[in-house]
């Protein structure tokens, strides 16, 4: 799989692992012994620490919190956490119609500090009035690069009881795509950055965001619509540094951009080159295991041909054998990941 550019596990005081070959009886949460189910990681979890739900398909218990009103897929005891998945290979499934409490809730997020990102979530709300399917409930969190999705038959709302709180739910570069089984809010409201809805949001701060039918193309980088490339937020920027998409393709995580995390350095014609904002950069020290390629007397056309077997490759935009090496060669992010794709090839 890729390495997609996600929350650092080093940012957090510790990380706790979920995945679905996992066991919350036997596990212990760790990358050897993961907990199969987000809830086990969230109750074993302090503030301050993250949660990476691994690439899976899960079916979500419910989370019941009270004896007759709440049950939730989500819910972060007040704690101010992380959790992440990785994209659209971690899909969550909530079917409301398992609740045995009056609502079933996707979200109830307390902790104006948490922040829940990158997977795919299929809500199939279950219930019989608009405030107990809400997607949110009681939520000061952070929902960022999430797109969510009503695959039941029963309409949604998006807010529930959010007037009672600071500003409700903060919404950034997420997908909302209600299939057209939508009702408007009991109560509450949202502050929506940079997403995707196709429908009413149902109120609240509606910013660089678009309401119109959702199409396949709009979460794959390689085939954004025209529309969703660099028109969101001025104040937000994409990992290779230019202005946001809209959508879940866009912002610091958005899906598709691959991390350049280490095998930074190319060796070519007795020169170490070294990847330095998005540049090649030459270095006079032979840097210790981070060489991608080593190769002499090989120009910028034929070199692609050859990073195109590693697997961890890359990708060019642009080269030049000037010279017979690399010459202020760009990284782009923001297109395909395979080379071929290029037609450099």
């Amino acid at each position: 799989m890729p390495n997609y550019v996600l929350p650092n596990p080093k940012d957090f005081n510790k990380v706790w692992y979920v995945s679905p070959g996992g066991d919350d009886s036997t596990g212990d949460g760790s990358k050897m012994a993961p907990y199969n189910s987000h809830i086990k990681a969230i109750q074993m979890a302090a503030s301050g620490d993250g949660i990476f739900i691994q690439a899976g398909v899960y079916e979500a218990p419910h989370l019941v919190l009270d004896t007759y009103y709440r049950s939730v897929c989500f819910y972060d005891y007040n704690k101010k956490l992380a959790i992440w998945g990785e994209n659209e290979n971690t899909v969550i499934n909530f079917d409301g119609t398992k609740g045995i409490r009056r609502d079933a809730n996707l979200f109830e997020i307390p902790n104006a500090g948490t922040v829940i990102s990158n997977m795919k979530i299929n809500f199939i709300p279950g219930k019989s009035v608009s405030y107990s399917n809400a997607i949110f409930r009681w939520c000061n969190g952070n929902f960022r690069n999430l797109f969510i999705e009503n695959k039941g038959t029963i309409k949604w709302s998006t807010c529930y009881y959010n007037d009672q709180l600071v500003a409700g739910p903060k919404a950034t570069n997420c997908i909302f795509k209600c299939n057209g089984r939508y009702t408007s809010n009991y109560s509450g409201k949202g502050v929506w950055l940079n997403c995707v809805f196709d429908y009413s949001h149902g109120g609240g701060t509606f910013t660089n965001s678009l309401q119109r039918t959702i199409t396949e193309n709009d979460s794959v980088l390689k085939s954004l619509p025209v529309n969703l490339i660099d028109t969101g937020s001025p104040t937000i920027l994409d990992p290779d540094n230019t202005k946001s998409n809209i959508g879940v393709c866009g912002g610091p995580y958005g899906w598709g951009f691959i991390a350049l995390m280490y095998k930074s350095f190319i060796y070519l014609n007795g020169e170490y080159l070294k990847l330095t904002n998005c540049k090649w950069e030459s270095v006079s020290d032979e840097p210790p295991n981070e060489i991608l390629f080593k190769s002499d007397g090989m120009d910028g056309h034929h070199l692609l041909n050859r990073l195109s077997t590693v697997s961890d490759v890359i990708m060019i935009d642009r080269v030049s054998s000037v010279s017979d090496k690399l010459f202020n060669t760009k990284i782009n992010l923001k297109k395909y990941y395979h080379l071929t794709d290029l037609g450099l090839m």
